[in-house]
């Protein structure tokens, strides 16, 4: 994942980071996304193509409902429907999870960017500091749930307070690249992988 990450810090002024931080520190990043508000990743042919994570980042502290998203794809699997595929079953996630609205944050100029998010349904907020804010609403699978639920406690139905088929979301345990595209709920761990980050699908979709 940090491969997929560091040229974005290198080469691009839209990462929450200056330059690239060490390995061990972004693996502990991994595990605060792991056990917080949720990441996906996904493989394909045995190598990882990108990854998806919710973060903070712009969120009032006594808002339960709301996460920023942040996407990285690979080089050699940018506009082959990664990032669509990773948006789309976070967004699901999302929905399990109880929020109701996703931000992203888009360092201008970056057309291919806006064109991105708004073909999964973001519209313009505000540009403030040449950052263009966008931000979609997102139906709850439980409205009356009173803070959104952690993707790693997403199972059998525990979120909706009622009976469901038994399930396992794809928040960092593995699944295969297709789950992503095909659906939002993923069956137990097998090979394959899909987790969750992203800071700006610059050319993702």
């Amino acid at each position: 994942m940090l491969k997929i990450y560091a040229p974005y810090v290198e080469n691009t002024n839209c990462t929450p980071d200056e330059t690239v931080p060490p390995l061990a520190e972004y693996i502990q990043r991994i595990d605060r996304y792991t056990y917080g508000r949720g990441w996906i990743m996904t493989e394909i042919d045995s190598a990882t193509a990108g990854f998806c994570l919710l973060t903070e980042r712009g969120v009032e502290p006594a808002d339960r409902f709301t996460a920023d998203i942040q996407l990285y794809v690979a080089p050699e699997y940018q506009r082959r429907g990664v990032g669509a595929s990773l948006y789309s079953l976070m967004l699901a996630i999302m929905h399990h999870a109880n929020y109701r609205r996703v931000t992203a944050h888009i360092a201008l100029p970056n057309d291919a960017a806006r064109a991105f998010h708004e073909r999964m349904g973001f519209r313009p907020v505000r540009e403030e500091n040449g950052v263009l804010l966008m931000a979609r609403e997102i139906e709850p699978e439980n409205p009356e749930a009173e803070r959104f639920t952690k993707p790693y406690l997403i199972e059998n139905g525990t979120t909706s307070g009622r009976a469901s088929t038994p399930r396992r979301l794809c928040a960092g345990p593995r699944t295969e690249t297709s789950c992503a595209k095909a659906a939002a709920l993923c069956p137990p761990h097998t090979d394959k992988t899909e987790r969750s980050g992203t800071w700006d699908p610059t050319t993702t979709s």
